[in-house]
């Protein structure tokens, strides 16, 4: 009797992207998450630092850094000079994908744009990260995730009524911007295979963090204007939606559907609220 083999075992199965070889150029956070993402899913990621390495080593102890270029490879060049920019080029030569989040125009600068880089490899794909776009009436101004969290109207909606502006507690625009890279790199390298040619990725922090206004859209499209509601639904539009205080601490709560708010009347003993 033969056996059946289990088709899903991934055992000895390979990673999605090994094979591929990137170099991260990235800084902070937005561009290094992507190339941790890209290592994560089998990528060789080459991490390429100035010659003072990358700025987020400085930061406290390290662990941030430490946390998002693990399974990394490390190399340190000056692309200013014409040893290392032509150190570098070796490297792009046989790369299927740079990535940067440099302000715009640094790349062309440095002569590690995508026009440069395809007259050496046609099949790379490069991928570049900015805070506001490489056009339109942001492009010049760079930014962070506060500055880009102030700027696309996060901060006017974060907090409780009546109170200052505030930014949320997590630098989310920057790993929302990481994971846009991280999924225009895999699109573009899915049509290399297909077409042979490469491409040039662009995404931003500010239209990463657009859609997650979209709740709060609702509200100003209807009154025409923005409302800090702190834990409550961003549009008033659901509840039991809050952090409620209990005897040993805080409990979130949300019930979508009615279904939902029957449970929840039978575990606190309410049902005669049905």
């Amino acid at each position: 009797m033969s056996e059946v083999s289990d088709t899903h075992d991934d055992t000895d199965r390979p990673l999605p992207l090994a094979g591929i070889t990137v170099l991260d150029l990235g800084q902070i956070y937005q561009g290094p998450y992507a190339g941790f993402l890209l290592a994560m899913a089998g990528a060789r990621v080459i991490k390429v630092e100035q010659t003072l390495g990358e700025p987020l080593r400085a930061r406290g102890n390290s662990l941030p850094f430490a946390m998002l270029n693990s399974s990394k490879e490390s190399v340190t060049l000056n692309l200013k000079s014409p040893e290392g920019h032509e150190m570098f080029l070796g490297l792009a030569q046989n790369a299927d994908v740079v990535l940067v989040n440099f302000a715009p125009g640094v790349p062309e600068k440095l002569k590690i744009d995508a026009d440069s880089l395809w007259k050496i490899n046609p099949r790379l794909v490069f991928a570049h990260a900015s805070g506001f776009g490489l056009s339109g009436p942001s492009a010049d101004q760079t930014a962070m995730d506060i500055t880009v969290q102030a700027h696309m109207g996060s901060m006017s909606v974060t907090g409780h009524p009546g109170e200052l502006p505030v930014k949320a507690g997590v630098p989310f625009v920057d790993f929302l911007g990481g994971s846009h890279l991280y999924g225009g790199i895999v699109t573009a390298l899915f049509e290399v295979q297909r077409t042979g040619r490469g491409r040039m990725v662009e995404t931003s922090m500010a239209e990463a963090a657009y859609h997650t206004l979209s709740t709060n859209m609702l509200s100003w499209h209807q009154s025409g204007a923005t409302q800090r509601t702190g834990n409550k639904h961003a549009a008033l539009g659901m509840a039991p939606y809050d952090l409620y205080e209990c005897q040993d601490g805080h409990i979130a709560l949300i019930a979508v559907t009615n279904r939902h708010w029957r449970s929840v009347l039978s575990v606190i003993g309410r049902e005669d609220l049905i």
